[in-house]
C-alpha cells in the first residue's frame, strides 16, 4: 500500500529539492478530491534560479510531477504562459497550493502573486480572436450536423468540447480551462450553464442526438453574434492579399512586374488597391462579386500597361467609386508602383456602396478599355487618358 500523498511530497522535498525555499503540494490531492489514479503536483520555489524546469518522477508507487521555479520564473509564467493561452494552470496551482516544507514567507509572497495574476483575469480578447473562436465552433458544429459516421460525430463532438468551453469563458473575459477541468469550472461560474453544457454533450456522446447542443452552441454564440462562416473567410482573405501588396511596394519597380505576376488574376484586382484596415472586410465581400471582370482581365495579364487598367477595374469593380476613373484620378501617368504607395484613402472612397455590378456595364467598360490600349500600343487612336471612360454603375 502506497504511502499518503503528502508524505511522499515531503519526502521529495527534502531530498531530491533541498535547496528550495519551500515546496507546495498542488493539483487534486490539495483540492481534496484524488482518485485511485491521481498524481502528486509538486511546485518547488527556490530563491533564485537561472532558468525554470518541469520534472517527472515516480516515488513510492506516486506518479509526480515536479514544477520548479523562484518568484522571478513564477511571475513570467503567469503573465506570457498562462495570460497568453488564457488557462491559469500554474497560477492555479499555486494559489490553491499547501504548504508542505519550508519558508512560509516566501510561499506567501508566491500565493499573493498567483491570486494578483487570477484576479487580473487574462487578456481580453479582440475583435479578431472573437470571430476566429466563432469560426472554429461553427465549421465544428457544421460537421456536427451532417456527420458521415458515428466515429466522425464522435470526433467533432471531442473537438467541440473544449472548443465551446473556451468560448463561453474567453469572450466574457474570464479564465478558461482545459480537459477535465473544464465542468468543474463551467460549474463555478454558472452552475446552469455548466448542468445544461454536460446534459447536451452526454446526449450526443451517448446517443447521437445533437439538438439540444446545436442549440446550446447557437445561444453560446450569440452575444457575439452568432453563427461566423463565409463572411469571415472572406474578410480573411482580404487581409491575406493586403500583406501580398505590402510585399509588392518592399520588392520596388524592379520586382513588382514578378510579384504581381505570382497573383492569381483575381488576386491581382484586390491587391492593386492597398485597402486601409477599415474598409477592408467590406471590400472583401465586394471582390467576391468582382468574378465577371476578373475573368475579363485575363486577357490583360501579361502585359506590363495592364496594371493601369487592373487598377481602374479593381476600384469600380470594388465599388469604391462609381466611375472607375474617379478612384485614380490624378495618378494615370503613374506607374502602378506609384499608385499603390500613394494608396486610395478611405476618405476619398465611397465604401458605404457596395452593391451588385451591373454586368453589361463592366463588359462595356473592358471593352472600352482593351480597345484603346490596342490602339496605343499600336500608334493609333487618342491617348487613353484624354478619353472618358464610360460609367460602370452600381445597381
Amino acid at each position: 500500500m502506497r504511502p499518503a500523498p503528502q508524505i511522499v511530497a515531503k519526502l521529495i522535498a527534502d531530498t531530491r529539492f533541498a535547496d528550495a525555499g519551500c515546496a507546495l503540494i498542488a493539483g487534486s490531492i490539495a483540492r481534496g478530491q484524488a482518485t485511485a489514479t491521481s498524481d502528486i503536483d509538486l511546485v518547488l520555489i527556490h530563491r533564485h534560479l537561472p532558468a525554470a524546469w518541469r520534472e517527472s518522477l515516480t516515488e513510492q508507487g506516486w506518479p509526480v510531477e515536479a514544477f520548479v521555479h523562484d518568484l522571478r520564473t513564477l511571475q513570467y509564467f503567469f503573465d506570457q504562459i498562462d495570460g497568453v493561452s488564457g488557462i491559469p494552470s500554474l497560477a492555479s496551482m499555486v494559489s490553491e497550493g499547501l504548504l508542505i516544507a519550508g519558508d512560509e514567507a516566501l510561499a506567501a509572497q508566491a500565493k499573493s502573486m498567483a491570486q494578483t495574476a487570477l484576479r487580473k483575469g487574462p487578456p481580453a480578447w479582440d475583435e479578431t480572436a472573437r470571430r476566429a473562436s466563432r469560426y472554429a465552433v461553427t465549421d465544428i458544429v457544421d460537421d456536427i450536423r451532417a456527420p458521415a459516421s458515428r466515429h466522425t460525430l464522435n470526433a467533432a463532438l471531442a473537438q467541440l468540447y473544449p472548443a465551446l468551453a473556451n468560448h463561453y469563458l474567453r469572450s466574457r473575459g474570464l479564465w478558461s480551462a482545459k480537459g477535465k477541468t473544464i465542468p468543474r469550472r463551467l460549474a463555478e461560474i454558472d452552475a446552469s450553464y455548466a448542468d445544461d453544457f454536460l446534459a447536451a454533450f452526454e446526449q450526443a456522446f451517448t446517443h447521437g442526438e445533437t439538438a439540444s447542443l446545436i442549440a446550446l452552441a447557437e445561444h453560446t454564440l450569440q452575444p457575439d453574434g452568432g453563427w461566423l462562416a463565409v463572411r469571415w473567410i472572406q474578410a480573411r482573405h482580404a487581409a491575406g492579399l493586403a500583406q501580398r501588396a505590402r510585399a509588392c511596394l518592399a520588392a520596388g519597380l524592379l520586382g513588382l512586374e514578378s510579384q504581381f505576376k505570382q497573383l492569381g488574376d483575381h488576386d491581382c484586382h484586390v491587391v492593386a488597391l492597398y485597402f486601409q484596415h477599415a474598409i477592408l472586410e467590406r471590400a472583401a465581400a465586394a471582390a467576391a462579386r468582382a468574378q465577371l471582370l476578373a475573368q475579363l482581365g485575363q486577357v490583360l495579364s501579361d502585359q506590363w500597361h495592364a496594371f493601369h487598367h487592373r487598377h481602374r477595374l479593381a476600384a469600380a469593380a470594388l465599388a469604391l467609386a462609381r466611375n472607375a476613373d474617379d478612384a485614380v484620378a490624378g495618378r494615370r501617368r503613374r506607374l502602378a508602383a506609384l499608385a499603390l504607395r500613394h494608396r486610395l484613402p478611405a476618405s476619398r472612397t465611397h465604401a458605404a456602396m457596395f452593391g451588385r455590378i451591373d454586368q453589361a456595364a463592366a463588359g462595356h467598360l473592358f471593352r472600352f478599355h482593351f480597345a484603346h490600349s490596342a490602339q496605343n500600343r499600336h500608334g493609333r487612336g487618342k491617348p487613353l487618358r484624354n478619353q472618358a471612360a464610360p460609367r460602370l454603375n452600381l445597381i
